[in-house]
């Protein structure tokens, strides 16, 4: 069509880049025009991607990219009107500032109107007031601002005095709204864009400064207030619109689905292959860009410039018929004709690691596909929804593949900066309960300045504020408790000075100081573990909360107070951090704009005005075509035509956004043409990205769900999307791929990772189909020993070999680790074999309050340690009440009428033991023996050197060194003495725990008797006592001899390292039938695994996770019951229960 009149000149186009070539060509005109090269050029382009794409396009096109000025449409109209009128705009930060200065000021909520403000806001003064006023000035702020961009009738009828909805459902909501808004006018001098632009259509208007033309890019759509600046803006200027429009037909009168009525979703499923009337992709997700060409259109009456352009995906190819059909506005196909050529692919996966680990695998097969592709045409697009699952993990797993390049940009700062939100937690402290949580999260916060060194292991932290037990603020604590000296973070700060000032080696005396009428005991923190770092560091936070719960300030303080607060607390580690603390300050300093009476305010109004300025700075990191591949936000840069692109994060739920109404939002009432809900948003720049990409689109999600494993759909629109192109595109091969399970599973694999593991499958799987059995770990060791190729590429975990040379060594095994082989075969083999430790139970290190009770197993140790250690004497009140202290300080006791009811209990079981022993035995001379100098905890009364065994383990000899220590023994070293504090159990439950308690003596036997020590027959004595009772369920062995305990204990040995054990077989269904192993069969065996498995037990205790280890398979039923007579017939033998 011919060029529209000299006023306005639309240019429409289908491509980025086809319309950066009709500026470049309106540029030359401009130079052959007479306009000087050096004159410069303005430029409204909507974010600075597209300013860098344009800038390299126009180099491209003219040679040279100079004398550009670039804007953002709201920053340069709001200018153009200041200038022409004088009178500033009342946009969001005046508006903010006029509620604010209403919602604290009693006399102007008086008003009658302002009821329901006035209610939600409430009367009282504090923290939840604060907070309160200020996110109802910044979501009032926001919608006012909305609409006078969308709404401008509505704010002209207040303007007037008039109600506009006054006969809707959001009548009420609109008066006290409209009573807010007129407040507000009254105390700024400021007037709303609708009215402004009113005056200037009128010829109120001056001679503002502009330049001779203006060129517009890039904008797919704008409220509708901007169409008004564009056609005022267009009677002073050379006004160009360079419009991305996806369809070069006439398409202002189709409708979407909604608009017909129905369905969005199921409207164009047309059953069988009748052909839909209309492209369903415009159908679906066009209707912004259709209702903002339409309006556009409407100021050139229907002119404009034609720059579409054939779509960049190569021709043939499913992406190019979808691109090109929504070009030309066709329906679609009626059958389907092209195979599923790669152009367009959709990737289901197990979860969001796996998706990303996919993603790089696609990228590097890309590039060693295409030589030409270049890592910064490639784009990874993450949505709105994502980025804390999926940021915190992609680089780290693009470092893992391969190093692959990548950078991330213009996310918010919020979402990807560090230093960002060590500020943020900062401001939040104050309003947080400063529970423990809170407090570690800041103190182990990389960006947090530490006093006087760099060099602090900050990670030891968490442990040492556990040992100090600090959970409260002191004056946050009940009646009483912080008269004790314990639980609050005072106590913690005195007991690090304290230890700081004691100096010289410990002199065994744990004496506690009194201060202030508390008790407290120095807490010694290594030099490396910062304690002195630590206190000032708790004090400087004890105080910020102090200060932040108990005074007021105007905003322009506090403003000032959080500047000093940012610098003297965070650290920036390079360059990067250094801007973005800048930038924090600087956001808080605008706190100071929004100080319109200087009345003070309450911490907690401030800081939620500064966590909004935060969370609105925009990232400013990386660009378009920077090294790598490009990571960001699928808004900003969905026009740019990357080679390649792979949009992350569309399961079901996630994208679109959701449509949430919003209960003040007055625009609900009725839509109005131009206005763009989030999710239609998310859908018109999913379409764009879609038709912006020249080879290939992928679209992934997370296909399963984490917890029940059960499918996961995809995002609607990746359902409509696959449903039509399975309809009417593609005739051969699936769109949807499952992703492998596992990413050894991948060939090709660039993972290093990925690569061992895979080998170690292959070679396992290779081992199994030769053998046609199962291999165990020693043969696939044994292999890789054979080719040491085999084991570098493995990465096998070193095994000692047999011999007198060092190779050779004897291999340690721990009592413990022995035993626990016995109760729980997994966990055991873990421990001996493969080397895992247990993992470290953090629950208390995170604990947010003091017990209630204490745990069983802190409970258990100390209750045998206080009455073992009075051994052969009766146990020492004093003795139980210091070692009840001491867990009080670290957090991990009960106080107060908790912990005096829980003595009660504690003395009964205390009791009822001595009264056990004394039964039981003449002589209570208690004594422990350790076998080995190391590796074990605790004292012993005997030291031996470690007992020596060797084991075959199938033609090969191996040296074992048993260390460990034994149970207290009594009796001159004939019992073993098992305490048990709580009640005795009853009937066949006494039984089978007598049993699973009997294996500790047991073991005791068989390794004195092995190493030539006692003689004679051996009892365990196990103890029960609680507060209702007290029972002996001791267990008497006979002796075995000295080398039948050997041959036990190497065919035990034998057994753990001989194979692996990777399966379930609890001695919970062992013990099951307390009569005895005789009596088991292997189906009495088998469902006694499985009632074990569903019941629980003492088989969880180890490194391998409970839900681990609980999906394990069990033994096949013969197999299993082999194991068990093999293992525990000499208990049961010795034990006199062979039956």
């Amino acid at each position: 069509m011919a060029c529209c009149a000299a006023v306005i000149r639309l240019v429409y186009g289908n491509r980025i880049d086809a319309l950066a070539g009709a500026l470049a060509e309106r540029l030359d005109a401009r130079e052959a025009e007479g306009v000087s090269p050096l004159e410069p050029v303005d430029l409204v382009v909507p974010n600075r991607h597209l300013q860098r794409y344009l800038e390299i396009e126009l180099a491209r096109h003219r040679g040279f990219s100079a004398n550009l000025r670039f804007h953002r449409l709201d920053s340069f109209v709001t200018r153009w009107l200041h200038q022409e009128t004088g009178q500033p705009l009342l946009g969001r930060g005046a508006l903010l500032r006029g509620l604010l200065a209403i919602f604290g000021d009693a006399e102007a909520l008086a008003a009658r109107e302002l009821e329901p403000v006035r209610r939600y806001l409430g009367d009282e003064r504090g923290p939840a007031s604060g907070a309160r006023r200020a996110q109802l000035a910044l979501r009032m702020a926001r919608l006012f601002e909305a609409y006078a961009y969308g709404r401008p009738e509505l704010v002209a009828a207040w303007e007037r005095g008039e109600a506009a909805l006054a006969d809707t459902p959001l009548g009420e909501t609109e008066r006290w709204e409209q009573a807010l808004y007129r407040a507000v006018r009254g105390r700024e001098q400021a007037a709303p864009l609708p009215q402004v632009l009113r005056q200037l259509a009128r010829g109120e208007g001056g001679n503002p400064r502009l330049p001779s033309e203006l060129h517009v890019f890039g904008l797919s759509y704008v409220a509708r207030v901007f169409q008004w600046a564009y056609g005022l803006l267009g009677r002073r200027l050379g006004l160009h619109l360079y419009v991305p429009n996806p369809c070069r037909e006439f398409w202002e009168d189709l409708r979407t689905p909604t608009e017909g009525g129905d369905d969005e979703l199921a409207a164009p499923q047309i059953a069988g292959n009748e052909a839909l009337p209309e492209p369903p992709l415009l159908a679906w997700w066009g209707r912004p860009g259709r209702e903002h060409v339409r309006l556009t259109s409407e100021l050139t009456e229907g002119a404009f410039v034609d720059a579409f352009r054939e779509p960049l995906a190569t021709e043939g190819t499913l992406l190019h018929a979808l691109q090109r059909d929504v070009l030309e506005r066709r329906p679609p196909p009626e059958e389907p004709h092209l195979p599923a050529d790669g152009s367009l692919r959709a990737l289901a996966c197990s979860g969001v690691r796996r998706e990303l680990e996919t993603v790089a695998e696609h990228i590097w097969q890309a590039v060693r596909e295409d030589p030409t592709l270049r890592f910064n045409e490639i784009a990874v697009f993450v949505p709105p929804d994502g980025r804390s699952a999926y940021l915190p993990q992609l680089s780290a797993i693009f470092e893992a593949a391969g190093q692959l390049p990548h950078h991330v940009v213009d996310l918010p700062l919020a979402s990807a900066s560090a230093m960002v939100d060590a500020a943020s937690l900062l401001l939040r402290l104050p309003r947080s309960p400063f529970r423990r949580t809170d407090v570690l999260a800041l103190l182990t916060h990389p960006c947090l300045a530490v006093p006087g060194s760099d060099e602090v292991d900050r990670s030891a932290w968490p442990r040492l504020i556990d040992r100090l037990g600090a959970f409260h603020v002191r004056s946050e604590l009940p009646a009483g408790y912080a008269d004790e000296g314990l639980l609050d973070w005072d106590q913690a700060v005195r007991r690090l000075v304290l230890g700081a000032f004691m100096e010289g080696e410990r002199a065994g005396e744990e004496r506690a100081l009194e201060i202030e009428g508390a008790r407290h005991r120095p807490e010694d923190a290594a030099r490396d573990h910062g304690g002195p770092a630590l206190s000032l560091l708790l004090h400087t936070l004890a105080e910020e909360v102090r200060v932040g719960r108990q005074e007021q300030r105007p905003l322009r303080a506090w403003a000032a107070h959080f500047r000093e607060l940012f610098g003297a607390l965070l650290q920036p580690v390079d360059d990067t951090q250094e801007r973005e603390l800048r930038r924090c300050m600087a956001a808080v300093d605008r706190l100071t704009e929004l100080d319109a009476t200087g009345e003070p305010v309450d911490h907690s109004l401030a800081a939620e005005l500064a966590l909004d300025a935060l969370g609105r700075l925009g990232g400013a990191r990386g660009e378009y075509l920077a090294e790598g591949v490009v990571v960001g936000a699928l808004a900003p840069m969905r026009a740019i035509p990357f080679r390649r692109v792979f949009v992350l994060g569309l399961g079901e739920g996630r994208f679109p956004s959701a449509e949430r109404r919003d209960p003040l939002d007055l625009r609900q009432v009725g839509r109005k043409l131009g206005d763009v809900t989030p999710a239609e948003r998310d859908k018109y720049v999913f379409l764009e990205a879609l038709l912006a990409a020249r080879d290939q689109v992928v679209l992934s999600w997370v296909g399963r769900d984490p917890t029940s494993g059960e499918r996961v759909a995809p995002s609607s629109v990746v359902q409509q999307l696959v449903d039509r192109v399975a309809r009417s595109y593609v005739a051969e091969g699936a769109l949807v791929e499952e992703m492998p399970l596992r990413r050894h599973e991948v060939e090709g694999s660039v993972s290093e990772s990925a690569r061992v593991e895979r080998a170690a499958a292959q070679a396992g799987d290779a081992m199994r189909a030769a053998l046609g059995r199962p291999v165990s770990a020693e043969e696939l060791l044994d292999l890789a020993q054979q080719d040491p190729a085999l084991g570098s590429r493995l990465q096998l975990w070193p095994v000692p070999q047999s011999g007198d040379d060092e190779a050779g060594a004897a291999l340690p095994i721990g009592l413990a680790t022995l035993r626990r082989f016995l109760e729980s075969p997994a966990q055991g083999w873990a421990r001996a074999v493969i080397g895992l430790i247990e993992p470290e139970d953090q629950r208390s290190l995170y604990a947010e309050e003091e017990p209630l009770r204490a745990e069983a197993l802190h409970r258990a140790s100390m209750l045998r340690d206080v009455f073992t250690e009075a051994l052969p004497d009766a146990f020492d009140p004093g003795e139980y009440h210091h070692r009840v202290r001491e867990l009080q300080e670290r957090g991990r006791w009960p106080l107060g009428p908790l912990a005096r009811a829980g003595e009660r209990v504690d003395r009964a079981a205390l009791g009822g033991w001595d009264r056990l022993r004394r039964s039981a035995f003449e002589s209570a001379q208690a004594s422990r023996h350790r076998f080995g100098q190391g590796g074990t905890h605790g004292d012993a009364d005997q030291v031996h050197p470690p007992l020596e065994l060797t084991v075959d383990l199938g033609g090969r000899s191996q040296r074992v060194h048993l260390v460990g220590r034994t149970e207290v023994l009594v009796d001159g070293g004939r019992a073993s003495l098992v305490l048990v504090a709580k009640d005795p159990p009853s009937g066949v439950e006494l039984a089978r725990e007598r049993l699973h308690y009997g294996l500790r003596g047991f073991v005791d036997h068989l390794v004195l008797r092995a190493a030539g020590l006692g003689g004679g027959p051996h009892r365990t004595l196990v103890a029960y006592a609680g507060p209702t009772g007290s029972q002996d369920a001791s267990l008497r062995f006979g002796d075995p001899g000295p080398d039948q305990a050997r041959a036990i204990l190497q065919m035990w040995i034998a057994d753990l390292l001989g194979s692996a054990h990777a399966y379930f077989l609890p001695s919970e269904a062992v013990f099951a039938d307390p009569r005895g192993w005789r009596t088991m069969t292997p189906e009495s065996l088998a469902r006694a695994i499985e009632v074990s498995r569903r019941r629980g037990g003492r088989w969880h205790f180890g490194p391998i996770p409970k839900e681990r280890l609980g999906g394990l398979p069990a033994p096949a039923a013969e197999e299993a019951k082999a194991m068990v007579d093999r293992r525990f017939a000499p208990y049961f033998g010795l034990a006199g229960l062979s039956g």
